[in-house]
C-alpha cells in the first residue's frame, strides 16, 4: 500500500515537469512567433515604402523624358543604349520581395522545430530572427541607391547629348513629331468614318442589307459568266496547258478589282459624310508612310534618319492637307447628324444607280477577260511552238528562215506516214529535220519514238495542219499527206 502511494506520488511529479516544461515552450515559442512576424512585418513595410518610392521616382524623373520626341531621336541616334527599363525594374524588385519572404519561411520553420522538439536553448534561434532585419535592410537600401543612381545618370545622359547635338536632334525631333501627327490624325478620321457607318448601318439595316444583296448578286452573275467564257476557251484550245492557270489568277484579279470599286462606289453614295475619294487617297498616303517609318506600331529609327527627305515633307504636307478637309467635313457629319432615316426618294435613286453600275462593269469586265484571253492564247502558242519560220503572203505557207541549214538533199522527200516504233533512213531525216527547226532535241536514233511523234504534233500544230481534226486524237503525230507536204516544202525552198 505504502508502495503504491510512493509510486503515485513519482508518477504526479513526472507530470507536474512535463506539463511546467511544455507550457514554458509554449510560452517561448509564441514569443518567438511574435517576434518573426514582428520581424518581417518591419521588413516588408520598409520594402514596400522604399519600392513606392522608386517608383515614384520613375514617374516623376524618367517616364516624362521617355515620352518626349527628344528621347525617341536620341533612341534612333542609338545615343541611349541602356535605357531604364521598368520590366527589369519589376523583375529585380520581384526577386528581392522573393528572397526576403524565403528567408521568413526559413525561419518559421526552425521555431516550429524548437516547439517539437522543446528545445531548452532558443537563443540561437532568437539570433537568426534578430539577424532577419539587419541582413535586409541594407539589400532595400542598396536596391533604391542603385535605382535612383540610374534615373539621375540617364536624364544627366539625355541632357548632355542633347546639349552637344542640338540640331541634330531638333531636326529628327520635327520628323518624328510630322509622322506620329499625320499617324494620330488619321486614326482620328478612321473612328470619326466609323462612327457615321456604325451609326448609318444601325438605322438603315435593310438599305444597307438591299445594296450589299444587290452586290452580291453581282458578283456572282460576273463569276458564273466569267467562268462559262473560260471554260469555253479550254475546250478549244486544249494543248495550251498553262492557259487555265493564267486565265483563273487573271478572273480571280479582276474579281477583287469589281469587289473593291463596287465597296468605292457604294461608299460614295453616302458623299454628304465625307469625300471617300480624298478619304481613299489618305489612306494610300498612310499606307506608304507605315511601309517606310514603322514596323507594326513601332517606328523603325534607322529610316527616319536615312530616309526622310524633302519629298517625304512634301507627301506629309499633302497629306495634311488632305486629312485637313476630311476632318472639317466629318466634325460638320456628325454634328449635323439629328436622324437616322433616309428618304424613300434617295433609297430608290441610290439602288437604281448601283444597278446601272453594275450593268456597265459587268460588260467591261467582260470583255477585258476576252481580250486578256486572246492575247494570252497567241503568246502561250508563240512560246510553245517557237520555230524559226516566216508566214509567206500571209497564207499558213511556211518557208524556213534564212539563218536555218537543213543539210538535207532536196531531191529527198517524205512519201508515206510512220509507225509507232518504226525504224529507217527516213524517220532518221525527219529527226534532222525537226532538230534543226528547234522542235525535236533528243539523239537522232532512227527511230519513230513518243519523242518525235510529240515533235510531229508541234509542227502540225504550228502550221494549222488540224485545224479541223483537233478534237480527233487519232489524227495527231500521223504523217498524213498535208503533214507530208508542209515537211517537204521546207526542203524544197531550203
Amino acid at each position: 500500500m505504502i508502495k503504491t502511494k510512493i509510486w503515485s506520488l513519482i508518477l504526479f511529479m513526472s507530470l507536474l515537469c512535463i506539463s511546467t516544461a511544455w507550457a514554458s515552450s509554449s510560452n517561448t515559442s509564441t514569443s518567438l512567433y511574435d517576434l518573426l512576424n514582428s520581424q518581417k512585418t518591419s521588413v516588408i513595410n520598409y520594402f514596400d515604402q522604399v519600392s513606392n518610392n522608386v517608383y515614384d521616382k520613375y514617374d516623376k524623373l524618367w517616364k516624362p523624358v521617355v515620352e518626349t520626341v527628344v528621347y525617341k531621336s536620341l533612341v534612333c541616334l542609338w545615343a541611349i543604349t541602356n535605357p531604364f527599363n521598368l520590366a527589369v525594374l519589376d523583375t529585380t524588385k520581384d526577386n528581392l520581395k522573393k528572397s526576403l519572404l524565403e528567408e521568413y519561411i526559413s525561419l518559421d520553420g526552425k521555431v516550429k522545430r524548437y516547439e517539437l522538439w522543446m528545445i531548452s536553448d532558443y537563443t540561437w534561434i532568437q539570433s537568426d530572427i534578430l539577424a532577419f532585419s539587419g541582413k535586409y535592410t541594407p539589400q532595400i537600401n542598396q536596391f533604391q541607391t542603385n535605382q535612383l543612381q540610374l534615373i539621375s545618370w540617364l536624364i544627366q545622359s539625355v541632357r548632355d547629348y542633347t546639349n552637344q547635338n542640338t540640331q541634330l536632334i531638333n531636326t529628327i525631333s520635327n520628323n518624328i513629331t510630322k509622322i506620329e501627327n499625320i499617324n494620330d490624325w488619321y486614326e482620328t478620321i478612321v473612328n470619326k468614318i466609323n462612327i457615321l457607318q456604325n451609326w448609318s448601318s444601325s438605322w438603315q439595316s435593310d438599305f444597307i442589307k438591299s445594296l450589299n444583296n444587290s452586290k452580291n448578286i453581282s458578283v456572282n452573275i460576273l463569276i458564273s459568266n466569267l467562268q462559262t467564257q473560260q471554260d469555253n476557251i479550254l475546250k478549244r484550245y486544249k494543248k495550251l496547258i498553262w492557259l487555265d492557270l493564267v486565265l483563273t489568277d487573271y478572273k480571280q484579279n479582276l474579281l477583287n478589282i469589281f469587289s473593291q470599286d463596287t465597296d468605292n462606289y457604294i461608299n460614295s453614295m453616302f458623299s454628304w459624310y465625307y469625300d471617300y475619294t480624298k478619304f481613299a487617297q489618305v489612306k494610300t498616303d498612310l499606307i506608304a508612310l507605315k511601309k517606310d517609318f514603322y514596323s507594326w506600331t513601332n517606328l523603325i529609327c534607322s529610316n527616319i534618319i536615312s530616309k526622310y527627305n524633302t519629298a517625304t515633307d512634301r507627301n506629309l504636307v499633302n497629306t495634311q492637307s488632305r486629312i485637313d478637309i476630311l476632318t472639317s467635313w466629318l466634325n460638320a457629319s456628325v454634328s449635323s447628324v439629328s436622324s437616322g432615316w433616309l428618304s424613300d426618294l434617295f433609297k430608290q435613286k441610290a439602288l437604281q444607280s448601283i444597278k446601272t453600275f453594275y450593268s456597265k462593269r459587268l460588260n467591261s469586265d467582260l470583255q477585258l477577260f476576252k481580250t486578256f484571253t486572246y492575247q494570252k492564247i497567241d503568246l502561250l502558242f508563240n512560246n510553245l511552238l517557237n520555230i524559226p519560220v516566216v508566214p509567206v503572203n500571209n497564207s499558213i505557207t511556211w518557208q524556213v528562215t534564212s539563218n536555218v541549214n537543213l543539210n538535207i538533199p532536196q531531191w529527198f522527200s517524205f512519201t508515206k506516214p510512220f509507225n509507232i516504233n518504226d525504224k529507217s533512213d527516213s524517220i532518221k531525216t525527219l529527226q534532222q529535220l525537226l532538230t534543226n527547226i528547234w522542235l525535236y532535241s533528243w539523239s537522232i536514233n532512227w527511230i519513230y519514238d513518243s519523242i518525235t511523234k510529240n515533235a510531229v504534233y508541234l509542227f502540225q500544230l504550228r502550221n494549222w495542219l488540224l485545224i479541223w481534226y483537233e478534237n480527233k486524237p487519232t489524227t495527231r503525230w500521223r504523217m498524213w499527206p498535208a503533214t507530208r507536204n508542209s515537211l517537204n516544202k521546207l526542203i524544197t525552198n531550203n
